[in-house]
């Protein structure tokens, strides 16, 4: 009788085992699990999350509005030390987003990570605002929007945004 619960004792514990580090880390749950395994490093296009690689995709039903007003000045650009609206209206899924420079201020759609630099959706969602604050200095920002559909590849769009004092010459 002993013996008998060993045995299955041993065979639920080898099972619990392989859930957990076998198949749970490698196909981690997005985005949260990212978050937990990846720490702050954003995804990147080919490497292999949930068992596919990373793919670019394009960006659509992203806009970046002034505070207060409805216009996007994603190509206008933006002024220094202002706040923003990051504005998804996009397929229902988890998101990550990653600033490259600039803070993220307050959502109710998600939680803030990464010392400001990092958005979680909470939930699967289709409709995200997410306050940003642009950097202080005159600068070109790069937003990476990452987009997880359930246990599936990740999705990489990547929007890049210039203050108004930096044009797209002064980069090169």
């Amino acid at each position: 009788m002993a013996s008998d619960f060993r045995s299955w004792s041993s065979f639920w514990l080898g099972m619990l085992v392989t859930a957990l580090y076998g198949g749970y880390i490698r196909a981690s749950a997005f985005p949260t699990d990212y978050q937990r395994i990846h720490g702050c490093k954003p995804p990147v296009v080919g490497d292999i999350y949930m068992g596919s690689p990373a793919i670019e995709s394009e960006l659509d039903g992203v806009l970046l509005k002034s505070k207060g007003h409805g216009e996007d000045i994603s190509k206008l650009g933006f002024q220094a030390s202002e706040d923003y609206d990051l504005v998804l209206d996009v397929q229902k899924a988890n998101y990550i987003i990653d600033a490259s420079s600039g803070t993220f201020i307050e959502s109710d759609h998600g939680s803030i990570k990464c010392d400001g630099s990092r958005f979680i959706s909470r939930g699967s969602r289709s409709s995200i605002v997410v306050t940003w604050r642009a950097p202080a200095e005159d600068a070109s920002t790069d937003i990476q929007i990452t987009k997880g559909p359930g246990y599936n590849r990740l999705y990489i769009s990547t929007l890049r945004i210039h203050s108004q004092g930096v044009t797209k010459e002064d980069e090169l």
